[in-house]
């Protein structure tokens, strides 16, 4: 079965603990757009921004799109990145995923608006592989679980 090849960003899927995903809010830096599943980091001054494919720590998952202005900072609502949380998120580029993936820890990948896990690439090494998504198919595209390895989040926002 072929996997489709656009990346959505990072859905909810399971909380190990069998509660609810906690959802909280924070405010953007000035002039950031966010869609929802993308990962946010917290910048220096305290803004929530984008991250990149070298990012090291993620502070959370987005779960709704703002638009962003110049001048202009915006509230957006978003899952912190905290342990037992499980995502799902497509690979996103040609690499043959393989169960042998299973277990490493790998990179975001970054692509326009979208997100998703960067299977041959460990430099940010943010997010742990656990497994094949339900109904995806190992491969190129591969949909898989993921954990946040990497959280820059401690409960402040």
């Amino acid at each position: 079965m072929a996997n489709p090849t656009a990346l959505f960003g990072f859905s909810p899927y399971r909380f190990l603990s069998g509660k609810t995903f906690p959802i909280t809010s924070g405010t953007t830096a000035s002039n950031v757009t966010v869609v929802a599943g993308q990962a946010l980091v917290l910048g220096t001054d305290g803004y929530l921004k984008l991250p990149g494919n070298t990012s090291v720590g993620i502070f959370g998952i987005a779960t709704e799109g703002v638009t962003g202005a110049t001048g202009v900072r915006k509230t957006v609502c978003f899952i912190p990145a905290m342990e037992n949380l499980v995502f799902r998120a497509r690979c996103g580029t040609t690499v043959n995923v393989t169960v042998g993936y299973t277990g490493y820890v790998r990179s975001l990948k970054v692509s326009g608006a979208y997100m998703g896990v960067h299977p041959s690439y460990a430099g940010g090494s943010c997010l742990k592989i656990l497994g094949l998504a339900p109904g995806s198919a190992w491969g190129t595209a591969a949909e898989v679980l993921v954990a946040i390895r990497s959280s820059t989040w401690t409960g402040q926002k």
